[in-house]
């Protein structure tokens, strides 16, 4: 039975699973941040605002390389953590469809288990 995990504990879990893949060279992967963030003012500086990701855009971004008969390529994979009880926004869906629609593949991922079967270890 699929442990149900807030949105913040499967965030720590698929962070740990992530970082354990790519330590092991199955695939890279970097959290992608939406909005905006205040880096605040330093010595030499009053700070400054920088843009992140926008708004719908997922969580997760994974390259892996995979092999299609005799052809290598790299597979681009989203990855949308969504708790128990968190909603799609209508952003999220056509960042979804979008990134689909150009060859790369989405997923949202409401537990670890379903992470695991998208991007299993064993396949090393």
């Amino acid at each position: 039975m699929t442990e149900k995990l807030t949105e913040a504990q499967l965030k720590t879990s698929v962070d740990q699973y992530l970082q354990y893949g790519m330590n092991m060279g199955l695939w890279y992967s970097d959290r992608l941040n939406s909005g905006n963030f205040f880096v605040p003012a330093g010595e030499n500086y009053k700070g400054r605002l920088i843009r992140g990701c926008r708004r719908g855009t997922a969580d997760y971004m994974v390259l892996q390389r995979r092999t299609d008969g005799t052809v290598t390529y790299c597979q681009v994979i989203f990855l949308e953590l969504k708790g128990n009880k968190t909603r799609i926004s209508p952003e999220q869906r056509v960042f979804a469809d979008m990134v689909i629609a150009l060859g790369a593949e989405h997923y949202f991922i409401r537990s670890l288990e379903t992470l695991e079967k998208i991007l299993p270890v064993e396949a090393a």
